[in-house]
């Protein structure tokens, strides 16, 4: 389903996105593992003109809904299950 408010006025002609990610992991024992990912992005309008509903232009402002950062972490702990008899 698609929410809009308004005539919507196209998509942006250009977008520009770019960032470094970073992604370490660690496997201290055979049975545990843990990560840790760091990424940061910059997204931003090249060309956008007459944008939406509200016809405004938009070209060096941010995407919507593209985060600045974003934090992944996790660790994993594996037991062994015997199957069967």
């Amino acid at each position: 389903m698609i929410l809009r408010g308004g005539d919507d006025g196209g998509d942006a002609a250009k977008v520009r996105t770019y960032g470094p990610e970073l992604s370490i992991s660690a496997v201290p024992t055979r049975k545990f593992s843990r990560r840790l990912n760091l990424a940061w992005l910059d997204a931003r309008y090249r060309n956008f003109s007459n944008g939406g509903s509200s016809g405004q232009s938009f070209p060096g402002n941010d995407t919507e809904f593209a985060p600045y950062w974003n934090i992944d972490t996790g660790v994993e702990h594996h037991w062994p299950v015997e199957v069967g008899e």
